[in-house]
């Protein structure tokens, strides 16, 4: 998850810079979403697990003394695998969850401990294969429950999140909506119903309304945490609800006040709302919090602009220009065509975003509806560029 953000910006036309949210949102994972009625699978590392009086030696000395007498004992060797990855002794670990799971090769347990030592271990592949295959074991057992009790809202739901985190966002959906029209109480199904809601390319404002409802629908039930009010503060800010927007982003930066990023969506909307200094103010916190915020730079400079103070405007986009990350191929050539169009480099513009394409072709869309690319919109080199 994490591409609806960009969809709902796309049809909204909102400004350039705020795309790299997209970028940015997969660091609000949804483990900053907390509900009332936890999912009794969770994919989450036991690396914090303390061992018994906190000593791991010890521990793994006695589990190996008893592995000497019983020898297949999965849950001996799965004991042992988290003591090994407790003191990161990570290949050890590996190897103990892998005799685990040839003793019970159904255990999703098993495989959810192993994927995390892997990915702690620098396998992310193998971390991510061990992960699915975790959910598929899970997916089966939920689909079973179902058969038994068709009418519990509680496994559709869970059934759903599995579905989710194996990039089954059809059948997630489905199963989210299962869950609502049997009338749950489950916070968690209208938040992901919502959340996966914005993926679709073609959304329109009442679209935004219905997942806002979800969003809100949700935080009644008794979800919590930064992370439902930070997306719904979006969906806010996409349905052009600028008051709302920013009571919710508020509202987060209260609660935690290190969500740096934050500060720059709060931003985003005073400035949308015409408060460019207060703009100003939340992207210079953001710099100050962490020097290398582009979001911050790109912000400030917008907020810059529209106040009428080009020359601190240019400040920004030069550093943008000189500092832009490479997020993913082509991303820093695509934000150094927008500061280049915004002061008015025809050449440098045209030139960094010709070299953007060639790594993504979605850009052609992008720099069509992006307000920063306007002063080239009827030019027939851009036109030709982003058509051809």
């Amino acid at each position: 998850m994490g591409v609806w953000i960009c969809s709902i910006i796309a049809s909204m036309k909102i400004p350039c810079y705020i795309l790299l949210i997209c970028i940015s949102i997969f660091s609000f994972a949804l483990s900053d979403v907390t509900f009332a009625n936890d999912a009794d699978v969770s994919e989450v590392s036991r690396c914090s697990e303390p061992c018994p009086d906190n000593d791991c030696e010890r521990a793994i000395n006695d589990l190996s003394y008893k592995m000497e007498f019983v020898h297949d004992d999965a849950n001996l060797f799965y004991e042992r695998g988290k003591a090994y990855k407790r003191i990161k002794d990570f290949d050890k670990a590996i190897e103990d969850f892998s005799k685990a799971i040839e003793l019970e090769p159904d255990n999703s347990t098993f495989y959810y401990e192993r994927s995390s030592a892997y990915y702690q271990n620098g396998e992310r592949s193998k971390g991510e294969k061990d992960s699915e295959k975790a959910n598929e074991l899970n997916i089966a057992l939920y689909t079973k429950s179902i058969e038994s009790e068709p009418d519990n809202a509680d496994f559709y739901v869970k059934r759903g999140k599995l579905f989710d985190d194996n990039y089954d966002y059809e059948r997630a959906m489905e199963d989210f909506n299962k869950a609502i029209e049997l009338g749950t109480d489950n916070p968690e199904a209208y938040f992901y119903r919502a959340y996966l809601s914005m993926s679709d390319e073609d959304i329109e404002k009442d679209d935004i309304d219905k997942i806002i409802r979800d969003f809100s629908k949700g935080i009644e039930l008794g979800g919590e945490g930064v992370g439902i009010y930070e997306y719904r503060g979006l969906a806010y800010f996409a349905g052009e609800y600028y008051k709302l927007a920013l009571d919710d982003f508020t509202k987060v930066i209260e609660m935690q006040p290190e969500t740096i990023v934050t500060y720059v969506y709060r931003g985003d909307v005073y400035t949308a709302m015409g408060e460019y200094d207060k703009a100003i103010r939340d992207y210079t916190h953001a710099m100050d919090a962490y020097k290398g915020n582009l979001l911050a730079y790109q912000g400030r400079s917008r907020a810059y602009f529209l106040k009428g103070d080009k020359e601190k405007a240019y400040v920004d986009l030069d550093w943008i220009i000189n500092n832009s990350p490479e997020f993913f191929p082509g991303s820093a050539n695509y934000t150094r065509a927008m500061a280049y169009a915004l002061k008015n480099n025809k050449a440098e513009a045209l030139k960094e975003l010709k070299e953007a394409i060639k790594h993504q072709k979605d850009y052609k869309q992008s720099a069509r509806l992006d307000e920063d690319f306007k002063s080239l919109w009827d030019d027939s080199d851009f036109i030709i560029l982003t058509t051809e």
